[in-house]
Order: structure tokens, then sequence, then C-alpha cells
């Protein structure tokens, strides 16, 4: 840490850390040492349930106030502050979103401030690093504006962590506590964590938030559009001043949703207005037959001035006119008047009533603008060809179509925005998938040294724990990735004739553990041979698994489950049945739809994000198949069914599966890994060397060409998301220096096609997406 706090270490670059989670920080309680294994093992249980808290909150989090809740309720907690804010830039000033821990009369003075303040919080704004404040006198004699108010929440040390995604700064997230401490490096690390989720997790919400509202401008504008040729068709064929009074009353008071209205003209001699139509309630006195121009009542005034008359509520409207203006009719809650004008002059006034009040809202007053141009131009028309009679000489309209030329173009520019905003949440997602992805790769690592060792006894079960929470992190990651590209038609499939019972075979050991743990019967009832399917075998292995395991999590302990496969004509039907809680009648129609979860108890409350049906759906449509569930209601059970074309059962292949190649261990490998999660280089490190490799670490680019012209390695093991230069800049540099005689290997949190093609236009061998399984890439790289 330099003197102004900067924290110039490298761990925070990763999402787990060395010691519990929660850190000593304001923590009071003395408690008895455990042995070094129990600490390890149980302080990574928690550290684990924390992230998947933050990391689950986080991703239904869809608004900047919800985003900015779970940061300061968890993140606070997690470090054991006692105060936290979230500020965002606004305008070169830093505007504070939301606080924990500090009053209105505390913040009433820091709610906006300048990024020049001398602040904990703008300083690292300005810097771009998080800055960390062990005493009061420390950040006193650095932030002077603090220091003159420090009644302004506690006095003693304080944390602050820019908000960065890409190159664009958000804001700041501030943690205070109450008295001094030294900062740990897990603290640190979680600091700077916290911020790099708060940072993605706002950008996506305002992703989001920018795509409903262009969505919601492209419904608006698609109503306006839809309206305005439907009034202007039927404007056309009107062929009176009544017609047209029809059909503009008609069609605004529905449109509009009014409760009454009403088109007046001029009498003849001019002193008065006329009803041509009206619907619902009258608007005034329905035994007037003329409204005197001498009167003031919202018609007459509207029509004298030429001006919009809208009075939003019963007080406006008391205020500004006497109550016998109405009559014997009721008070509307608003009132709004146009008048029509056409050449300069006044033909008409178009009122609308509604009971509720500040209507019409913003759709609607657009729709009476744009009726308003329309309607003068129509009557206009229709005046000046009319008899006496009503009846018309010629007919003839012409239209400004400047508004609607606007509207196109207005919807035209909304669609590019929403587009934009799909283009910027799949790059989030992506971006997502490699921040939750990198942590987990040394943990898996770890844990493949612990079995590698044997570890201490009497930790095994909670190194089980901790496998099965990774492996379910992994999945849920796995998920949401998967949607994301099967919504932008990113799926490829690689389909061949299988026989059903070998992909039910591979999704049942999938599921397993999960029937293990709840102690659950399993019941088998699918033919070994004759139910031929052309699927791709990982997609259909994950539609059975999912089905599964949904069984499994809605099924109390000690349950029953039934699979089943047959042929029924030209489809083969598989389904899995259980006896658990059943389906309500009003989730059956949208069980599949995404993020959508039955109800659960407090012991299922693992149960995912409400992605693995949705996943079910997709596939099995691109598979050209169908999928139904079924359910007699709570606590009967449910059941699930999928319907896939059948083939002939000739026509299945089964290859032979490639046996296991165990490591040659005798052949020590000089082994290069680069990576700047300094943990996942140090458990790889660890790993390759357990088992006779020779290994060199890097951390960046430059460093890793220093050292492997000195090192000359045969296997170059590269992360992506390197810092100075990535790892596809690095693996060109690295294969131009060092020819085929380099083995390069990319190990990354980046896995989509484009991802691994550039990986391999770059000069990879071979391309694993974190978090890899140990003995997977010893046994296909050092084979």
């Amino acid at each position: 840490m330099d003197r102004a706090g900067h924290w110039e270490g490298d761990s925070g670059t990763d999402l787990f850390f060395t010691s519990d989670a929660r850190s000593s920080v304001g923590h009071e309680e003395s408690r008895a040492p455990a042995p070094r294994g129990d600490t390890h093992a149980c302080s990574a249980r928690r550290r684990l349930a924390c992230l998947e808290e933050i990391t689950i909150a986080l991703l239904t989090a869809t608004s900047e106030d919800a985003v900015a809740k779970v940061i300061l309720e968890l993140g606070a907690a997690a470090l054991g502050a006692s105060a936290a804010l979230v500020a965002l830039i606004e305008d070169d000033t830093l505007v504070i979103l939301d606080v924990k821990g500090m009053s209105e009369e505390m913040l009433s003075s820091w709610r906006r401030h300048p990024l020049d303040a001398s602040t904990p919080i703008a300083m690292a704004v300005r810097t771009r690093a998080p800055v960390f404040f062990e005493t009061e006198a420390e950040w006193a004699a650095i932030c002077p504006d603090a220091a003159r108010r420090a009644t302004i929440g506690p006095r003693g040390p304080r944390i602050a962590v820019p908000l960065i995604v890409g190159d664009r700064v958000l804001g700041g997230l501030g943690f205070s506590f109450t008295s001094n401490v030294r900062f740990s490096e897990e603290d640190r690390a979680l600091a700077v964590t916290l911020g790099r989720q708060c940072a993605l997790a706002l950008d996506r919400a305002r992703l989001e938030g920018a795509e409903r509202k262009a969505r919601a401008d492209l419904t608006l504008l698609a109503r306006r559009l839809d309206h305005l040729h439907r009034t202007t068709a039927a404007l056309a064929a009107a062929r009176t001043p009544l017609d047209v009074a029809r059909v503009v009353v008609g069609d605004a008071r529905a449109a509009l949703a009014a409760d009454r209205a009403m088109l007046v003209i001029p009498s003849r001699d001019g002193q008065s207005l006329v009803s041509l139509a009206h619907e619902g309630e009258a608007p005034f006195a329905s035994e007037r037959p003329a409204f005197p121009l001498d009167v003031d009542i919202p018609l007459t005034v509207a029509f004298r001035t030429g001006e919009r008359l809208w009075l939003p509520s019963r007080a406006a409207i008391e205020a500004r006119f006497s109550p016998a203006a109405w009559g014997s009719a009721a008070l509307p809650g608003s009132v709004l008047c146009s008048p029509l004008v056409a050449r300069g002059c006044a033909l008409g006034v178009l009122i609308f009533g509604w009971s509720a009040e500040d209507a019409p809202d913003e759709e609607g007053a657009s729709i009476v603008e744009e009726l308003v141009q329309t309607s003068a131009v129509a009557l206009d028309r229709a005046l000046m060809h009319a008899h006496e009679d009503g009846s018309v000489q010629c007919l003839s309209i012409c239209m400004d179509i400047r508004e609607r030329k606007q509207a196109e173009s207005e919807l035209r520019r909304a669609y590019e925005v929403a587009r934009d905003a799909d283009r910027r949440k799949d790059e989030f997602l992506a971006l997502l998938g490699h921040e939750l992805r990198n942590p987990l790769s040394p943990i898996l690592t770890a844990l493949y040294l612990m079995r590698l060792k044997g570890g201490a006894s009497g930790i095994e079960r909670e190194r089980e724990v901790i496998e099965r929470q990774v492996q379910h992190l992994i999945s849920l990651v796995d998920d949401l990735l998967d949607v994301s590209r099967i919504t932008r038609g990113k799926i490829q499939l690689s389909t061949r004739p299988l026989e059903i019972a070998r992909v039910f075979s591979r999704a049942i050991e999938i599921a397993s553990p999960l029937f293990e743990q709840k102690r659950h019967e399993l019941r088998v009832d699918v033919p070994a041979e004759g139910l031929v399917v052309d699927v791709d075998e990982t997609r259909m292995a994950q539609v059975l698994a999912n089905l599964l395991t949904n069984a499994a999590r809605y099924t109390d302990a000690g349950g029953h489950i039934a699979v089943a496969a047959r042929r029924e004509g030209a489809e083969v039907v598989l389904s899995v049945r259980d006896d658990g809680c059943g389906i309500t009648p009003e989730m059956l129609p949208v069980i599949f739809d995404l993020f959508v979860q039955g109800a659960r108890g407090a012991d299922r409350a693992g149960g995912g994000l409400g992605l693995g049906l949705g996943l079910v759906r997709s596939l099995v449509k691109l598979h050209g198949g169908v999928v139904n569930a079924r359910s007699e209601g709570p606590g009967k059970g449910s059941e699930f069914e999928v319907r896939l074309p059948a083939l002939s059962p000739r026509r299945a292949s089964s290859p032979e599966l490639p046996p296991l190649v165990s490591p040659r261990l005798g052949e020590a490998r000089r082994v290069l890994v680069v990576d700047d999660n300094l943990d996942a280089a140090q458990m790889l490190a660890e790993v390759l060397t357990s088992h006779g490799h020779e290994v060199e670490l890097a951390h960046d680019g430059p460093q890793a060409l220093a050292v492997a012209e000195v090192f000359r390695p045969e296997i170059g093991i590269l992360d992506i998301g390197l810092p100075v230069m990535d790892g596809y800049e690095l693996a060109l540099e690295l294969r131009a220096a060092h020819g085929d005689d380099l083995t390069l290997v990319a190990v990354t949190g980046y896995g989509q096609e484009h991802d691994k093609r550039r990986a391999f236009d770059a000069g990879f061998s071979r391309h694993y997406v974190k978090p890899v399984a140990t003995d997977a890439l010893l046994r296909e790289v050092f084979s």
C-alpha cells in the first residue's frame, strides 16, 4: 500500500480468498484455533456460500437500486463494515445511489459532491484504483474535505473502490469501519471483487433498463403509427362534417380510454358552438343546444384563444371554472380541450374528459396531437365542399405526413437502440461468464491437490461439500450462457443416430449425486435397444439430466422417481415422473419460461435460477421435438414428457469410446504457466510439479516472453485475459520465437465459438474453458 492508501497487490483479481471471506475486520469474538485442515475447509465453505449468495442475488437484480441494495447488505456483512455507500457519476459529480448505516441527516452534505473533492471515494474514482485507509488519522490527513465533516458517518478506517467496466468508470463503492484495523490481503481482495461485481451488475441493469425503454418506445411508436393509419383511412372516406366528427370522436375516445368526448363547431351566426358528435357522458349539461362564445367554459376558451387547454385535476378545474359551467353533468377528474385550426382559422374544438385525474398519459397526449392535426384538415375539407343539405361536391384530402415520417424515423432509431442493447447484453454475459469462471479454476485445482495428497483426516466430508457446491456454481454459469447462446441462435448441434438408452445412461450418471444425497429410489424402464433418435448426445443428455435434477429437487428425501422410454408411431416418447410437490394449475402454462420457478421450501433454497426447464424446451425444439408437463396439483407429483422423431433401429451408431489414458509420469516436460490470477497459476503449477513436470510461472505477457527465452518451455498454458498484452498476442509472439516445438494450450474463462476460433488462429493447439478438470488436462495434454 502506498502513502495514499492505494493497494498495489494482485490478489484482487480473484473472487475467492485464502481465508474466511467474512473478514476479521470488526470481529470481536475470540475463538480457539481450529486444526489447520479444518480451518481451511470450513473457511472455504463459508467463502463459497458468500460468493454464491452475492452472485445469484446480483444476477436477479434488474435495477440499479436492487444492485446497490445487494452489494451494501451482503458486501458490508462480508467485510464487517458498519456503513457503506454506492455513488454514481453524473455530469462530473458523484451522486449517492444508496447507503447502509448512514442517516439522511448525515448524508445531507454528501448527497452530491464533485469528483475533485478530497474524499476517499472521489479519490478512488479519479485514480481508477482502490484506496485503503486503516486509521482515522491517515484518511483525515489525505482527505481534508472528509475530515472537516468527520461527524458524517463512522470515523474509523475507510475503503473506497472504483466501479469500472471496460474503460468506463461508473462511480465508486465505499465502506466505513468503527475502529482502526489492519486490512488483510483477503479483505482487500474481497473489496476489489465486490467493486468489480457491483460495476458489472450496474452496467447490466442499465443495459436492461435501456432495452426496456427502447422496447416501450417501439410499442408506443407502433401504436401511434397504427392509429394514425387507421384514422387517416377513415377520414379519407368521411364525406360530411358529421362523418368527420363521428370518426374522430369514436376513434379518439377508444384510443385514449376517455369517459367522454365531443367535437363542436361554430354555429352559422358565429355566436356559439354546436355539437356535431359526442360519446359517453355529455361533458356539459345535455339540455344545452349550443354553447355561447361569451360563456366562460373550457370549450369556448380553447376556441377563442386557439390554444390547447389541459386541466389535469378537479382542483385545477374548480380553480379555473365555475361549477355552474358543468350544469348537471358530473365534474370530471381531468379535461383536455384542443382547438381544430386549419389555414389559420379555428374550425372547432375537440374535448375529452376522464373520471381519473392526470389523464391523458404521455402516449395519449401524442395521439391527441396527431388526431387534432389530421382532424382539422379533414374537417376543413368537408366544410368547404358541403351544401346546406350536407352533400359533398368533391372529395379530396391532402395530409401532411411529416409527423408520420418523423415517427417512422424514431421507430427505426428505437429499433437500433434495442438491437444495440441486446448486443451489449450478450457482451455482458460473456464477460460475466469469464469473471465467474476464473475463480472456479483454482478451487477445482486445489481440490484435486487435496485428493492427491490425501489431506488431513476428518475433512473428507467438507471437501466433498465444496466440490459439490463448485459444480453447482459451474452449472449455474453454463445454464446462463446457454440461455444467451440459444436466444441468439448460436447453438450448433452435432447430431447422429443413437439408442436413447445410451443418452439416458449418461444423464442418470450426471444426476446421480443428487439422487444419492436425497436417498431417492430411481426406477428405469428404458429398452437397451430399439429406440433410435437423431440427437446431439451431449445436449440431449443435458435435457434429460435437467429433467432428472428438477425431479430430484422437488421431491422430498426418500421419494420415488421413474424414467421410461417407448415408441408411439413415428415418435420416441421419453418421460420423467416423480411423486414430489407437484405443480399448481397456474404454473403449468409458464413452467418452461425462463426464470420461472415453483414455490420452494427452505430445503430447496439451492434450486437454481429457473433456467433449466427453459433450456429443456429450447434444446428439444432444436431437435425437432416437443416437451410437455403434467401434474394433478400440489402434492401429487409431476411428469415431464419429451417427444422426438424416431429413426430405424439399424441406423443407430455406438462408436467405442477411447480408453482413458493415464499421464505418463516418467516423461517430465518443461511447462510455462501464464495467468494473472496468482492462485490459479500457483495451484496449477503445484499439480504439474507433483506429476514430475518442471514449471515456471509468469503473470503477464512481457514477463512470459522473458521467462520463455531462458526456460525454453515445451508446453505453454496461457490465460487469455492477461494485462499488458492478451493471450492471443502472447501466443503469436511465442509461436514466432519458438516455432512448432512449443505446444500452446489456452485455459480461459472465454468460451464462445468465436473465442475458440480466435485461439486456434493465434496458434493454440487446445482450448479449455475454466474451470477445467485437472485430470482431463493431464490426460489430454501430457499423454
